[in-house]
C-alpha cells in the first residue's frame, strides 16, 4: 500500500491545485478515511470556509463537469465528473459549519469520518478526533454523545460501517446506539430506504442484518416481520451472488459448481443486469436480497411493506412478482428435467427476467433446508433446470418472444374481424403455438386461425341461443 500522502498526491493532485480565494478549503470525510485505508473512493466532500459555490463552479470550470446546486440556503453544491470508464466520479462542496475546523469536524457522526486535509497544506493530518488511532484499533465510536440524538439515521450508518470496515462498535457508542433506535421513526421514509439498500449492497449484509434485528431497527424500518431465521437463510443466496460476482469463487465451493457449470456462458451478462441501477438508482442485486428476507409473506403484506420502505412502483410489481412466482422452480423440478418449450413460454409470460432470479432463490432454499446426505443430489436437479432456464433467456428468445406470422391486420382482412379484445387473445394464442413449436409457417398459422375462429364463432352463437 503506497504511503498515505503519496497515495493523495496522486489521487487529488489537481484537486489540490484549485486557488481557494481567501479562504481555507479542505478534503473530509469519506475521502479521507478512505485514504487511511488505503481505498479509493469516488465520493468526496470538501469543505469551505466562507464561499463554497465559487470553490465548485472552479472545479466544475477546470474538468468541464456538470454543476449541480443542491442546497443553495445551505450553501452545498455537487460537481460530477465521468472518467475514461465512465464511472461517475462525485464531488460535493460545502460551507463549514464550526468556527473552525476542528469545530466542524466535532459535529460528525463517527471519529473515522472526523478527519480533514488543507489544501494549503496536504502534508498534514488533521485529526482532533484520533480517527486514525480508531482504525487503526478496529473501533467505531461517535464524535460526541449527541451523534445519533442530532440525527437517528446514524444508527444504520453505524451499522454498515462496522461491517464494511470490520470495526467493533465502541462499548458507549453501542448504548447510544440501542437508546436512539425509537428516534428513527422521526426520520423519512427516504432516508431510511436509502440506508437499507446500501447495506443490502454489501458484500455480504447478513452480519449487519443480524444486529439490525438485535437493536429493532427492522421494525423501525417498517420490516418487523423479518426474522432471524428468514436473516439465516439469506446467506445461502449470499453465497450465489459471491460466486456470480467473482468467477474464481467456484473454485473454493465444490458443491455449486454444477451450477456454474450449467450458467457459465451467461454470468457476465447476468452479472450486468443485477448491478445495473434503475430509475431509482438501486440495482436488482438489493432487491433480490430484500425479496428473499420477506418470502413467505402473503404479496398484500409485501406490497404494503414495500410501500412503507417507498420503493418504485416498478420495484413493488417485481417483489410482487417473485412472491407469487416462488414455487414453480421447485415444480419444474418435482416434473423431472424435461420442461416443454410451451412451459417455458409460459413461465416468462409470466415473470420474464425474474424467472433467473428464481432459480437463484429456489438454490438458496435448497441450499438452506436439504440434509447434507442428499444436498448434492437435489442441487444437481435444481442445477438442470436453471440451465434450461438461463439458457432459454439468453440463447433462445424465439421461444420467449416469437415472431408472429401473422398480424392483427391479417386477421381483419382475412378474416372479416373488427378491432377489439379478440383479436389480442387470438394472437396471444398464436403466440403461444409458434413457442410450442406447433406452428412453424404462414400456412399453419392461417389454419390455426380459422379453426379458433371457427370455434370462438360457434361458442357466440351457442351462447345466444341458450
Amino acid at each position: 500500500m503506497k504511503p498515505f500522502f503519496d497515495q493523495l498526491k496522486e489521487q487529488y493532485a489537481e484537486l489540490l491545485q484549485i486557488n481557494p480565494q481567501n479562504q481555507k478549503v479542505y478534503l473530509v470525510g469519506g475521502a479521507v478515511r478512505d485514504l487511511v485505508l488505503g481505498h479509493i473512493k469516488n465520493d468526496v466532500d470538501v469543505l469551505c470556509e466562507k464561499d463554497s459555490k465559487s470553490v465548485a463552479l472552479q472545479w466544475a470550470g477546470k474538468k468541464a463537469a456538470a454543476f449541480y446546486v443542491l442546497d443553495d440556503a445551505r450553501k452545498t453544491y455537487r460537481v460530477i465528473i465521468t472518467n475514461e470508464a465512465k464511472e461517475k466520479l462525485i464531488y460535493d462542496f460545502a460551507f463549514q459549519q464550526g468556527k473552525t475546523i476542528e469545530d466542524d469536524l466535532s459535529m460528525r457522526d463517527f471519529t473515522i469520518n472526523a478527519m480533514a486535509i488543507d489544501f494549503a497544506a496536504p502534508e498534514k493530518l488533521i485529526d482532533p478526533l484520533h480517527g486514525v488511532q480508531d482504525i487503526e484499533q478496529k473501533l467505531l465510536r461517535v464524535c460526541s454523545a449527541a451523534s445519533f440524538s442530532s440525527d437517528p439515521i446514524r444508527t444504520l450508518r453505524a451499522v454498515r460501517y462496522s461491517i464494511t470496515y470490520q470495526l467493533q462498535i465502541e462499548a458507549n457508542t453501542s448504548r447510544l446506539l440501542s437508546s436512539s433506535v425509537h428516534a428513527l421513526q422521526e426520520v423519512s421514509g427516504e432516508r431510511k430506504r436509502d440506508e437499507l439498500f446500501k447495506i443490502l449492497d454489501l458484500k455480504n449484509p447478513v452480519p449487519a442484518l443480524e444486529i439490525l434485528w438485535k437493536e429493532g431497527i427492522l421494525s423501525q424500518l417498517g420490516i418487523p416481520e423479518i426474522s432471524m431465521e428468514n436473516i439465516h437463510q439469506t446467506d445461502s443466496l449470499v453465497r450465489l451472488f459471491d460466486h456470480i460476482e467473482d468467477t474464481q469463487a467456484e473454485k473454493s465451493e465444490v458443491l455449486l459448481s454444477g451450477f456454474f457449470e450449467a450458467i457459465n456462458k451467461y454470468v457476465p451478462e447476468y452479472k450486468k443486469i443485477l448491478t445495473q441501477k434503475n430509475t431509482s438508482d438501486r440495482n436488482l442485486h438489493q432487491l433480490l436480497i430484500l425479496a428473499y428476507l420477506v418470502n413467505g409473506l402473503s404479496s398484500d403484506i409485501v406490497r404494503r411493506k414495500a410501500q412503507t420502505l417507498m420503493l418504485s412502483n416498478e420495484e413493488i410489481e417485481y417483489l410482487i412478482t417473485l412472491m407469487e412466482h416462488s414455487g414453480e422452480i421447485d415444480e419444474f423440478v418435482n416434473q423431472g428435467d424435461e420442461i416443454s418449450d410451451r412451459q417455458l413460454y409460459l413461465f416468462f409470460t409470466q415473470v420474464h427476467s425474474g424467472g433467473l432470479d428464481l432459480c437463484l432463490f429456489a438454490i438458496a432454499r435448497c441450499l438452506f433446508n436439504s440434509a447434507q446426505s442428499e444436498m448434492a443430489e437435489k442441487l444437481n436437479q435444481y442445477f438442470a433446470i436453471a440451465g434450461k432456464i438461463f439458457t432459454c433467456w439468453f440463447d433462445r428468445q424465439q421461444i420467449i418472444q416469437p415472431l408472429l406470422l401473422l398480424n392483427g391486420n391479417d386477421l381483419m382482412i382475412n378474416f372479416d374481424l373488427t378491432p377489439g379484445p379478440a383479436i389480442g387473445k387470438l394472437l396471444d394464442g398464436l403466440m403461444e403455438e409458434q413457442a410450442a413449436g406447433t406452428i412453424q409457417t404462414r400456412e399453419q398459422a392461417m389454419a390455426w386461425m380459422e379453426e379458433q375462429i371457427n370455434l370462438l364463432a360457434d361458442q357466440r352463437h351457442w351462447n345466444k341461443d341458450r
